[in-house]
């Protein structure tokens, strides 16, 4: 009986690691964008991004002067990096933008945004791209129902396990 109890509890763990676990790598796995800087212009000026990802950025600048990146959207910005990409240099850092819509994306050296340094930065809402989200995303209520479904199983076989004569 041991056997068929352990058994049991095993497949459900796997159950559960299965439904877990391609949620858990997609939720690890950044977006990757390539910038390049150069007096006065951001290459790509335009790109679109996912809401509560990572964003994994490289920013190399092509310029004579140094270049940072600042996104902004209302009264939230941050500047990737603490000092200016140099001349030739490149630089990486990792964001996550935290909610969808249009964010304004410039240099915030000297006035190189006022000399046409911009551009934007379109986030969208987690889900199929260009679709409205409606509902809770499948990768949080299944691995909740998996949870559910496990410990309800576990009760059951614990129940059953003090009610059966020894």
């Amino acid at each position: 009986m041991r056997r068929i109890l352990s058994a049991g509890a095993l497949a459900l763990a796997g159950l559960l690691l299965v439904t877990l676990a391609p949620s858990l790598a997609r939720a690890q796995t950044p977006q990757t964008v390539n910038l390049t800087v150069t007096e006065f212009m951001i290459t790509p000026m335009n790109f679109t991004v996912t809401a509560g990802q990572p964003v994994h950025f490289t920013v190399t600048n092509t310029g004579k002067f140094p270049h940072s990146i600042t996104f902004a959207k209302g009264t939230k910005f941050v500047t990737l990096f603490k000092t200016p990409i140099p001349s030739g240099a490149s630089g990486t850092d990792d964001f996550i933008f935290p909610e969808a819509g249009t964010w304004q994306m410039y240099c915030p050296v000297g006035q190189h945004a006022e000399a046409g340094m911009t551009g934007s930065v379109q986030v969208l809402t987690a889900g199929t791209p260009g679709m409205p989200t409606t509902g809770m995303p499948t990768e949080v209520w299944m691995p909740l129902l998996a949870l559910f479904a496990l410990a309800l199983t576990g009760a059951g076989l614990l129940l059953r396990q003090r009610l059966l004569p020894r």
